[in-house]
């Protein structure tokens, strides 16, 4: 079920007397089925990639745009290299025209996924540099241009909170290679 139209299921109709226990027991059970070897292994490997990029882009459209900004904010805090792209005055080309291959991005995209996204993803793609693509599925349109794909599922009843949750597992990954110099710059 697509966000939109959960959430207007969850308005219409009574599911439960006790909203906040049930989203306490969803969120419970899909961080419990998030966790994988896989998603481990992709993970250390995405960190380490982005501990070596000269620059940092972050990207999130409509709905990721908070996780996005989330992710800025919580790396600007470790690291000086982080920027943020939004399409809040459609030129984002002066913002992206230094994009070199030593740089990285960092795409978080959901159904309904956007141009926008896309065209960014490949655009750094094609700038050869690595990417970092968290989605819910391998037919995401940006898993063929991601080197790293983290698959996380979400539901509208507890949004956001898997992404969340390998956001901040992310973050810790790349705090730990350069422990020093993170805590320094987060002081």
């Amino acid at each position: 079920m697509v966000p939109a139209t959960e959430f207007r299921y969850n308005m219409r109709y009574e599911t439960s007397n006790n909203v906040l226990y049930d989203q306490i027991e969803d969120a419970k059970s899909s961080l419990e089925d998030l966790y994988s070897e896989n998603l481990n292994d992709a993970l250390e490997e995405a960190s380490q990639t982005l501990s070596k990029a000269r620059r940092i882009y972050i990207l999130g459209s409509r709905t990721t745009y908070s996780v996005a900004y989330y992710t800025y904010f919580s790396l600007k805090r470790i690291m000086e290299n982080v920027f943020l792209v939004d399409n809040t005055n459609d030129d984002v080309s002066i913002r992206l025209q230094y994009v070199t291959k030593e740089d990285a991005l960092i795409v978080i995209t959901y159904p309904r996924y956007t141009g926008f996204t896309a065209r960014i993803t490949k655009f750094f793609k094609d700038q050869g540099c690595k990417i970092v693509g968290i989605t819910d599925r391998y037919a995401s349109p940006i898993a063929q241009y991601s080197n790293h794909l983290l698959i996380v599922k979400n539901m509208l009843k507890i949004y956001f909170v898997t992404t969340f949750t390998i956001i901040n597992a992310l973050i810790i990954l790349i705090g730990r290679k350069n422990p020093q110099a993170r805590i320094k710059m987060f002081d």
